[in-house]
Parts: C-alpha cells; sequence; structure tokens
C-alpha cells in the first residue's frame, strides 16, 4: 500500500502496488534486509522529498521500541544508506535520515497486522470509493456511495479475495462502536490504513463531568 502527494511517498512494507515508484521500492526492499539482519521490522517509510530531503523509518520488534534503538538503527543504517546506489536515485542528494516507532496509531500494511489486531478500532482510506462487489456488502455501498474513509473493527484478513475484514461503523465522537457491517475492502485499494487511538478519561475527569451536569437542589 502506498500513500502518495507531489512531495512524498509513504511506502508500506511489503506492498507490490504497481504505482510506487521503482527506485522508492527498490529503497525500501533495501531497508528492509538491513533491519531484517539487526532483528527489527520495517512497518512503513515514509520518503519526503521537496525543499526538506528527509528518509523516515516506522520500525518495531516483539518487545517494543526505545530510544535505544532508534539510535542503535540511526547508526547501523547510516554508512550502507550513504554508499548505496538506490538512495542516490531517490534523493538525488543530501537528506535526512529519521527513525521511530510506530507509535500507538501503528500503521498496518500486511496481511498479517490486520490478524494480528483483529477486534482492535482502525481508520482504513482508499484510493477511490468501493463498488458494492468489491466491498460485498451492495446496501452498504448504496447507503455510502463516496465513502473512503472507513471507521471502525477489524475483523481480519481474507487470502481468496486479498481483502481486508473490517466492521464499518459510523462515528459519533464517542470511539465506540455501536453497530458494524462487514465489508470486503481490497487491499490493491488502499491508500493507507493505521490503528485508531483510544484516548479514555481518567476517572475524576469522568466525575467531574457528572457532578458539573448535575442539577442543583
Amino acid at each position: 500500500m502506498i500513500g502518495n502527494t507531489s512531495n512524498s511517498s509513504t511506502v508500506m512494507s511489503g506492498t507490490s502496488n504497481g504505482m510506487a515508484n521503482q527506485p522508492i521500492q527498490q529503497l525500501s526492499a533495501f531497508v528492509e534486509e538491513k533491519l531484517s539482519v539487526l532483528g527489527y521490522e520495517l512497518v512503513a517509510m515514509e520518503v519526503v522529498n521537496h525543499r526538506e530531503k528527509t528518509l523516515r523509518l516506522f520500525i518495531d520488534q516483539p518487545n517494543g521500541i526505545t530510544i535505544e534503538d532508534c539510535v542503535k538503527v540511526t547508526h547501523e543504517l547510516d554508512q550502507p544508506l550513504e554508499t548505496s546506489d538506490v538512495v542516490m536515485a531517490v534523493f538525488k542528494g543530501p537528506y535526512e535520515l529519521e527513525v521511530s516507532s510506530p507509535g500507538i496509531d501503528r500503521p498496518l500494511q500486511k496481511p498479517k497486522d490486520f490478524d494480528r489486531f483483529i477486534g482492535d478500532i482502525a481508520r482504513v482510506q482508499t484510493f477511490r470509493a468501493l463498488t458494492g462487489e468489491e466491498a460485498n456488502a451492495p446496501e452498504y455501498i448504496a447507503k455510502n456511495s463516496k465513502q473512503k474513509n472507513f471507521y471502525g473493527i477489524l475483523r481480519g484478513f481474507e487470502p481468496t479475495s486479498n481483502s481486508i475484514l473490517f466492521g464499518a461503523s459510523p462515528e459519533d465522537g464517542t470511539q465506540k462502536i455501536k453497530h458494524e457491517t462487514l465489508i470486503r475492502i481490497p487491499m490493491e485499494l488502499v491508500a493507507k490504513a493505521h490503528l485508531e487511538p483510544i484516548i479514555e478519561l481518567p476517572e475524576e475527569s469522568k466525575n467531574s463531568k457528572k457532578k458539573t451536569g448535575a442539577k442543583k437542589s
């Protein structure tokens, strides 16, 4: 999956989308191989290629990512990247390397991610609106014919159709899923997918709201 703008490209590891810029795909494969040797996973790679040129890597490992991991990866990749023809083909000059963890809004890009985070709330953006046949939900698409931003619950990955199984739900500002409609989202149409951070108010804040709304006797 790849999200492109005129100034930047976000490449999700393992993507085979034909819209990808070939040098960027080659760079992604190069970085992924180097990270694998170090024991890390490339979650996503962002190339910012305008006035300020930046190569931004989002990495992960089973035990999570610390600042020390980011420093280590930056140090280990610095020389290989500096001497790589693939990097020069992408940036054609100096650039900054940034390494960080995926964060609480972790990008989702591999089939195993959609199985790993089954039951979690996520957001999926598509390049275009889906047809009823693609979504396997004609009635839902008839009511949401222009929808390209989907909010709901991950229900897994379907290899036979190469699609994300997704419990699409309307948003009401509460982050609660009141009801869902199971749809399929073809991987080749996904521009971006990530976990949706859930913000829970502390108990004190909740109690304060209740008190504020109480009627005076």
